[in-house]
């Protein structure tokens, strides 16, 4: 388990992709295929990552995810929907980027 995973799995946030895993998912799809309109041609795992943290950190999904870790600062809402959404990408590339640009 690397060690961003294991942030993700102390704060429970594994369990979190678990529970809202086609959300999650769905989410990425559409800004899979947003980047992919606006770059010109199919995004790498990072090119899509670049804005799927930033969409995936306002979406209210996150937001009520984050609300029930009583524990976690504010602080580090940021940097953990960075590492769910890179979790997300790993963990579903080859279902995502099976999809075409056009």
């Amino acid at each position: 388990m690397s060690s961003d995973e294991q942030v993700l799995q102390n704060w429970g946030f594994i369990k979190d992709y678990k529970g809202n895993k086609q959300h999650l998912i769905d989410l990425a799809i559409g800004i899979y295929l947003v980047t992919c309109n606006l770059i010109g041609w199919p995004p790498n795992i990072q090119e899509c990552h670049d804005l799927y943290w930033k969409a995936l950190h306002r979406s209210m999904l996150y937001k009520n995810i984050v609300r029930k870790k009583h524990h976690l600062k504010p602080t580090l809402y940021e940097a953990c929907a960075q590492k769910l959404a890179m979790y997300v990408l790993e963990e579903n590339w080859d279902y995502i980027r099976r999809l075409s640009c056009q």
